[in-house]
């Protein structure tokens, strides 16, 4: 009887131990898991520069647009300024030939 006490008292110990291994068993896959997810900083820095090289990419095709745009309206400026001049001599030309009839009618 007292083997038999001591064998099931054993079977328990053996059966709360296995227990215990399946549940630390599982804990380290799962903190296994947990580091495999993680990123060394080597996959973090790449992963910087992938986004500053889009980032400069971007800056750039942004500033170029600006620059394109600035001569684009440099040039519409550079045309309204000579549109302006020739309605100017028009107005002049139109000015000194009716001049005349003007003073004509004064006297």
């Amino acid at each position: 009887m007292f083997e038999d006490s001591e064998a099931i008292r054993d079977e328990k110990k053996q059966t709360k131990a296995t227990r215990e291994q399946n549940a630390a068993d599982v804990m380290r896959d799962e903190v296994m898991k947990g580091m495999s997810k993680r990123k060394s900083k080597h996959d973090s820095f790449k992963e910087l520069i992938k986004y500053v090289k889009e980032r400069d990419n971007v800056t750039r095709s942004v500033e170029l647009r600006k620059v394109a745009n600035e001569e684009k309206r440099l040039a519409l400026e550079k045309e309204r300024l000579a549109l302006e001049r020739q309605e100017r001599m028009v107005l002049l030309r139109c000015i000194k030939l009716l001049r005349p009839v003007f003073c004509s009618w004064n006297n």
